[in-house]
């Protein structure tokens, strides 16, 4: 039969291994290695020698590393599928015999699972194939190689099992008792997994094989070298006598006697008399190197990290490329579980019915995620993205360059579902602090019902002015084309959603007025106006470009208000005259023909309205160049003309540049129309 000289073949080339110089030298023989290994030899190894231990059990409890999840696909609720699997699992502990079956495969060429159904009634019956039909698996018992020996082979060459096995004999020791029970098993009954599989598909080879001289190597440099130490570290002692010295019989019995205390008692001295004693000195030498050798043979053999194979169970003490290294191993080795134990034996249970076929085409193996970070992983990484954060935060600049959802997704690393969290989490922070402002404007007592016992201050009106300007204003020509600087991705304001504190003083002044109705110029992302919303007034909120509106359309959505954010230009406005209580513009008019906007702003205001407008009345750039709106005087003599009176008004100059590379004159103005 093929098999038969198949392994003829196998024992033939075993017998030459070794052979040098044409025959003539087996360097086998010279050092002591095993020709023939039989699977009794491979189980003791197995048993005795930690190494050869540590090859087998490492690649298997990292491949079964946490749970074992049978699923399928498209559906929340859990199926018949799903619920059977974890009812066998439990009731037959079958991960921990799967565990077991794998060890057993790979200590020797094959291991079986042995496979209790309810149809044995007498021990004939195992000979037989498993009866079809409804069937219960009572136990499973996974042996190994020398309990479940081949019986028979399939050797008719037209059968779709040809060169298979037919029968089995099995045989175990009884549970609480030193007699063994013996007989045949039909291959129905039995799950067969085999470890390396080359030309046999029955007969595997053994993990240990290919190391088995490198592990008899360690046996002999470990055992030597303990034996080295316990014959080399205290050799004994040289006694030299005097010249002039003659040892009787009875002298020499009493020496060995003295030496014989000292060596295994505790007597700690030695009378001598015409002899001189001297130590020999200590030969034992280190071992480390040689034995460091044959351990980076076996790795490189086996793919474990020298410092996995020698280290703890979990690998704390490899590093993190052997660990990654380590890992892509088991999932490889996780792929071929599934296929030679997980799924036949699943495939076994449906076909008897033990289990229901699956609700959809198909089921899926589910394993732990073996890369997921561990909780010191995730808290390096956390402090890592703490810091990036935080510098990334302090730097305006940055936040220019590269917007925060870049940010997070590129250089944090944030999945979509994480960056969606943040989204969520700041806007909800957002909407609570602008509450929070709303309320504080809405409860802050008005005029004439401040608390009696508290001394009423009148407000006075305030005119706080800066150094006035000199340089020629520029009032008359729109300076800026905002389309171009929101297609070049210049308007860095646009992802603040902080509103204003100018925005905030204003609001409480309205609120405190009874004001109604608000127009907002140049509304950007809408933050302030959003804020004006919140606190109680009905805002119409214009930009001159339209993804300006749309984007603090979206951020109303976010904090759950209703702003009427329109396209508008503040030259052209299409509102009724005496439309709004009042108007409110940051940092926009200064960049339009002020004589023109003004005027459009006294147009639509109520009799009695409210305005509050900050503009830059100039800008220095980094690089040297100054832009010149308005002067001071220039910017009074406006409002004035275009009546209004002014209540409060201050001018500053900003001292450090800004994330465009500006700094500004400001002027900031509150006046009312009269």
């Amino acid at each position: 039969m093929a098999f038969a000289s198949e392994l003829v073949g196998r024992a033939n080339l075993a017998a030459k291994l070794g052979f040098q110089y044409g025959g003539n030298r087996d360097i086998y023989q010279a050092l002591g290695y095993d020709l023939d290994i039989t699977y009794t030899m491979y189980a003791a190894r197995y048993d005795r020698q930690d190494i050869a231990k540590a090859v087998i059990d490492r690649p298997v409890n990292y491949t079964w590393k946490g749970p074992l999840v049978i699923s399928e696909a498209g559906d929340d609720e859990e199926t018949a599928l799903e619920k059977e699997w974890k009812k066998l699992e439990k009731e037959l502990k079958l991960k921990s015999k799967f565990i077991r079956l794998d060890k057993l495969s790979s200590i020797g060429n094959y291991g079986v699972l042995l496979l209790g159904f309810d149809d044995i009634k007498i021990q004939e019956d195992w000979k037989k194939p498993v009866t079809a039909g409804t069937r219960k698996l009572k136990y499973v018992k996974p042996l190994g190689e020398g309990h479940a020996k081949i019986q028979t082979y399939v050797s008719e060459t037209k059968d779709e099992r040809y060169g298979m096995v037919e029968l089995y004999d099995i045989e175990f020791i009884n549970p609480g008792s030193t007699t063994t029970t013996s007989f045949h098993a039909h291959h129905t009954r039995i799950l067969h997994v085999v470890p390396e599989m080359l030309e046999s598909e029955t007969e595997g080879v053994p993990v240990l094989k290919a190391i088995w001289n490198r592990l008899m190597d360690l046996d002999k440099l470990q055992g030597g070298s303990a034996e080295m130490f316990w014959r080399g570290a205290r050799p004994g002692y040289q006694g030299i006598l005097d010249k002039d010295v003659q040892v009787s019989t009875k002298t020499e019995k009493g020496l060995q006697d003295q030496f014989d205390e000292y060596e295994n008692n505790q007597r700690r001295f030695i009378f001598n008399e015409g002899i001189e004693y001297k130590a020999l000195e200590m030969q034992v030498a280190n071992p480390d190197k040689h034995i460091d050798v044959q351990i980076q043979m076996i790795s490189a053999r086996t793919g474990i990290p020298k410092r996995i194979l020698t280290g703890s169970e979990r690998g704390e003490l490899a590093s993190s490329q052997d660990e990654t290294g380590w890992l892509n191993v088991i999932q490889t080795r996780r792929d071929d579980v599934e296929f030679s134990i997980i799924r036949p034996f699943i495939d076994i249970c449906i076909k008897y019915k033990i289990l229901p076929k699956p609700s959809t085409e198909e089921y899926q193996v589910g394993w732990l995620d073996l890369f997921a970070p561990s909780d010191k992983d995730k808290a390096e990484v956390g402090k890592i993205r703490a810091d990036a954060l935080a510098v990334y935060a302090k730097d305006p600049l940055a936040q220019m360059i590269l917007p925060p959802e870049a940010f997070f997704e590129w250089f944090l690393g944030l999945d979509e579902t994480q960056r969606e969290k943040i989204k969520e989490l700041s806007d909800a922070a957002l909407q609570e602090e602008m509450q929070a402002i709303a309320e504080e404007i809405k409860n802050r007592p008005k005029p004439g019902e401040e608390p009696i016992e508290e001394e009423i201050v009148p407000k006075k009106k305030i005119v706080r002015r800066g150094t006035k300007s000199s340089i020629t204003a520029q009032m008359t020509a729109s300076t800026v084309d905002w389309k171009k600087v929101y297609e070049d991705g210049g308007a860095h304001w646009m992802d603040d959603l902080q509103p204003s504190q100018f925005a905030q003083e204003f609001a409480e002044q309205l609120v405190e007025e009874g004001k109604t109705s608000l127009l907002e110029i140049g509304s950007a992302n809408g933050k302030d106006s959003i804020l004006f919303t919140i606190a109680g007034l009905n805002v119409t909120g214009i930009d001159i470009v339209p993804e300006a509106v749309e984007v603090a359309l979206e951020n109303a959505e976010r904090v759950g208000v209703s702003v009427d954010f329109q396209e508008g230009n503040v030259e052209a406005l299409t509102f009724s005259d005496e439309s709004f209580d009042a108007v409110y513009s940051l940092s926009v008019l200064h960049s339009t023909n002020m004589d023109i906007s003004v005027s459009e702003i006294a147009r639509v205001l109520k009799s009695n309205g409210m305005v509050s407008i900050f503009i830059y009345s100039d800008t220095k750039k980094i690089d040297g160049t100054e832009k010149v709106f308005t002067t001071l005087d220039e910017f009074i003599e406006l409002f004035k003309r275009s009546g209004f009176e002014i209540e409060d008004l201050y001018t500053t100059q900003e001292e450090e540049y800004d994330d465009a590379g500006e700094k500004h004159a400001i002027i900031a103005i509150k006046a009312k129309k009269i």
